[in-house]
């Protein structure tokens, strides 16, 4: 972008960018010139311009160049905080922009190059995203949300805070790679609300019912290859174990420990 360069040492300076020597382009501390607010009468910052040093000021700058965010400000203001000379306060050690424009950029105008750079790249990249037609995409998460509560309400009503199971058991499954909850998190979820474990199994068994908005996934994983177990084999294990007694307790330990049990967000809701 064609800002303006304004040479402001007058005779004690160079007039022109050409007349610049490297030790013009020395830069300490970039700011802004303030300015008194027409509406609240408070001197604030003026972001048309910056002030490089006593010689340059950089100005006509477009203020929805600023509009470039980069983690919570702005980039132009990221090249002003970084171009400067510091002093760490613990350390005492000096960071100084200028050596890295010199010694390894060579180019002792890198850090006002860079700043121009930046008001250019800024002002396209808000340009390109203003240019974009709107993004539609449906509104699956709301639906899907919408089916489960429609579940619970329809089977639960006001038996169990269901509500707030529900919204932890979306916060889970969101933040697994996999959408999936697993069986070690149904008594973190639990305990995170202060519900009984057995009223978030009771929400998650009716949410996978029918497979309408979970689906019960339970897999056996070894060394060798993971495998499908179907609900009749938990079943007959259950029973060999706990009620039949057929089933040793090591022989149950070292099966259980290879299984995984959890519940999957189905694709279609």
């Amino acid at each position: 972008h064609p800002v303006t360069l304004d040479f402001t040492a007058g005779d004690k300076g160079p007039q022109s960018l050409k007349a610049c020597k490297d030790e013009h382009f020395y830069v300490r501390k970039m700011k802004f010139p303030k300015v008194k607010d027409p509406e609240t009468g408070k001197r604030v910052n003026d972001k048309t311009t910056v002030i490089y040093n006593d010689y340059i000021t950089v100005r006509d700058i477009p203020l929805e160049a600023y509009d470039y965010v980069v983690n919570g400000k702005s980039a132009i203001e990221w090249v002003m905080e970084r171009q400067a000379v510091t002093t760490d306060k613990k350390s005492g050690i000096t960071n100084d922009a200028n050596l890295w424009a010199t010694e390894t950029m060579g180019n002792a105008a890198y850090p006002l190059e860079l700043l121009q750079r930046v008001i250019t790249v800024s002002l396209e990249t808000i340009r390109i995203v203003n240019s974009l037609p709107e993004l539609k995409l449906p509104d699956i998460e709301t639906h899907s949300s919408q089916t489960a509560k429609s579940i619970l309400q329809n089977q639960l009503g006001d038996a169990i805070d269901w509500q707030r199971i529900l919204r932890s058991i979306e916060r889970v499954i969101d933040q697994s790679e996999d959408s999936r909850l697993r069986l070690s998190q149904v008594g973190e979820i639990a305990t995170e609300i202060g519900a009984p474990s057995e009223d978030v199994f009771v929400v998650l068994n009716l949410l996978a019912g029918e497979e309408r908005w979970l689906r019960f996934d339970c897999r056996q994983i070894t060394q060798r290859a993971t495998t499908n177990i179907d609900r009749e084999e938990i079943s007959q294990k259950l029973s060999a174990w706990w009620r039949d007694k057929s089933l040793s307790e090591a022989d149950w330990e070292e099966w259980a420990s290879s299984v995984e049990v959890s519940w999957v967000r189905t694709a279609e809701v």
